[in-house]
């Protein structure tokens, strides 16, 4: 009798005793409660101001541009990307047990992941589509047609899909990870699912250093290209002007380090890539004159009266057209969305990155609370992006009231 209890006794040591989760669930009061409240409001931000901007561009025809057409995309993947996480999340907070990871539950994580994976791959082609909007506006209604601004979003999307396919294709034995309110893939295809998505990332952020360093770039030439065509004080200019003789001498016309003629600055300007830049020199008060030429009889007047000039007619530097402001301000408004973006993702990522390297359950004990905030703070970048464009976009914005009032 004592040997078989000894058998029996061995028998249940070699039994492997699954890991338990409970006293990660964090979802004791008052904790689960909070965690309900902020999860319900992001729910109702996410998809009421995400819908909101699908419809205003929709039903505004001035907006369907592709880059709204992008945005747009963009919006109905933080839609589902909230729809298919914050209700499971939310019914597990509330029976505070375990899910069982049964086709429905594997079928939405698995949407979870790729609309969560596309709505970072989603933002190389918005930069793509700034960077030429920005260095290529006479060129951009060839380069960004419906056909390629749909073969764009298809193609990232198409990415998207092969990176979340192994573990669907594999099969095999799914557990709820209470942490990240996810089931998760335990076979060997997750390795290859994650070296998929670190592609994914690197050519998304590959695509989004170069578009806005080029957009840097056309910046600074455009604010260069103001500098060199900005003229010298008045005062300068009447100081090198002298009248011998009758004929007019301008001592300041080659001065060291000038370049460039008028012949040349006409052929500069002539040039499209410069078309961003007023041309004009715009006066403080009073409508704008063409500048007057070098004149014997009227710089003799001048002289003879020995009147100052008023300050109000000293011509102003060049100003930047409103036109490019204004692309400059949409390309400000997208780099914004895509800082916030990576702001709230970050944490994520690291404690994915650090529970691959350490292992699921050797991490749980220190960075399980963690998992859980990075998680939280991920959601924000659901509904933030409507209350941007709200601040940001005055056309956006003022078309949806336009619209609000007509219903």
């Amino acid at each position: 009798m004592f040997s078989n209890n000894t058998s029996v006794q061995l028998n249940v040591t070699n039994v492997a005793v699954e890991f338990d989760w409970e006293p990660y669930f964090y979802a004791s009061s008052p904790y689960g409660e909070l965690q309900l409240v902020y999860l319900g409001a992001s729910l109702l931000l996410a998809v009421g101001g995400n819908t909101a901007v699908l419809l205003t561009v929709l039903l505004t025809e001035d907006l369907r541009t592709p880059g709204n057409v992008l945005i747009c995309a963009l919006a109905a993947t933080d839609i589902l990307q909230a729809v298919t996480k914050i209700p499971l999340a939310m019914y597990f907070l509330v029976i505070r047990e375990a899910l069982v990871c049964d086709a429905f539950q594997v079928a939405v994580s698995a949407i979870y992941m790729f609309f969560g994976t596309f709505s970072v791959c989603i933002i190389a082609p918005i930069s793509l589509d700034r960077y030429w909007f920005i260095c290529s506006p006479l060129r951009y209604p060839d380069i960004m047609t419906k056909t390629r601004t749909a073969l764009l979003t298809g193609g990232f999307a198409l990415l998207t899909f092969i990176t979340v396919l192994p573990p669907l294709i594999e099969g095999g034995r799914d557990s709820f990870f209470p942490t990240y309110f996810v089931c998760r893939y335990e076979g060997p295809a997750r390795l290859i699912r994650q070296s998929l998505m670190n592609t994914c990332f690197a050519i998304t952020l590959a695509t989004m250093f170069f578009c806005y360093y080029r957009i840097w770039r056309e910046v600074r030439r455009q604010h260069a290209i103001v500098q060199h065509l900005q003229p010298a004080p008045l005062a300068d200019r009447t100081q090198g002007t002298s009248t011998t003789g009758g004929q007019t001498q301008d001592t300041t016309a080659d001065q060291p380090g000038d370049e460039s003629d008028p012949a040349d600055l006409g052929e500069r300007w002539a040039c499209p890539r410069h078309a961003h830049v007023n041309l004009g020199f715009q006066a403080e008060a009073g409508p704008s004159k063409p500048p007057a030429q070098d004149d014997p009889q009227h710089n003799a007047v001048s002289h003879s009266s020995g009147q100052p000039v008023p300050a109000a007619q000293e011509p102003s530097r060049p100003l930047l057209s409103p036109e490019f402001q204004k692309r400059l301000r949409t390309a400000g408004t997208v780099m914004m969305v895509v800082v916030v973006f990576w702001a709230t993702w970050i944490p994520y990522s690291v404690t994915i990155f650090r529970m691959g390297i350490v292992g699921v359950e050797e991490v749980a004990p220190t960075d399980a609370v963690w998992q859980r905030l990075s998680l939280l703070v991920s959601m924000v970048s659901t509904y933030s992006n409507p209350i941007i464009y709200a601040y940001r976009n005055r056309e956006l914005r003022q078309a949806f009231l336009q619209l609000c009032r007509h219903r």
